[in-house]
């Protein structure tokens, strides 16, 4: 019995480029399993609210005051916090510049250490800013304004 090589090249190639074509077909019919939605989230961690937060601290700060570039949490209810977790969870809620950053944050959390997380947050008081620092904040807000006063209508 003697071997074509020609045939066997031709063969092997043609299950070279097949077999991507075979995996796609077998994957296009099971079901994805969407980690992101709520439904699919684990069990309820162990962590506290305070541990929770604590992935949050570094942008909306200790005390959930925000910063220039981050919001402050310490202002919202309950129901808002949750609301804006869940919707960043599933990619319904946010803007382009938070939308991906938010949803990382909160991938895999489940219903219940969003509402200790909210618990947690809402009791946080805002801290009182100097007057000094209400200046500034004031200044800055004015700066941000756009002086239509020169335009006619």
């Amino acid at each position: 019995m003697r071997l074509d090589t020609g045939k066997l090249l031709i063969g092997a190639l043609g299950v070279l480029f097949l077999a991507p074509v075979a995996y796609s077909v077998i994957m296009a019919f099971i079901p994805e399993n969407d980690k992101s939605l709520i439904t699919h989230s684990p069990q309820t961690s162990s962590m506290s609210g305070a541990e929770l937060y604590s992935k949050c601290a570094p942008c909306h700060g200790d005390n959930g005051d925000g910063t220039d570039a981050y919001p402050s949490l310490n202002t919202l209810t309950k129901e808002r916090l949750i609301e804006m977790l869940v919707g960043y969870q599933n990619g319904s809620y946010g803007t382009i510049n938070n939308k991906k950053i938010m949803q990382v944050q909160v991938q895999g959390m489940s219903r219940g250490d969003m509402e200790k997380l909210a618990d947690f947050v809402t009791n946080l008081k805002p801290r009182q800013k100097s007057a000094d620092e209400q200046k500034k904040k004031e200044q800055k807000k004015k700066e941000q304004q756009i002086d239509i006063t020169g335009i006619s209508s």
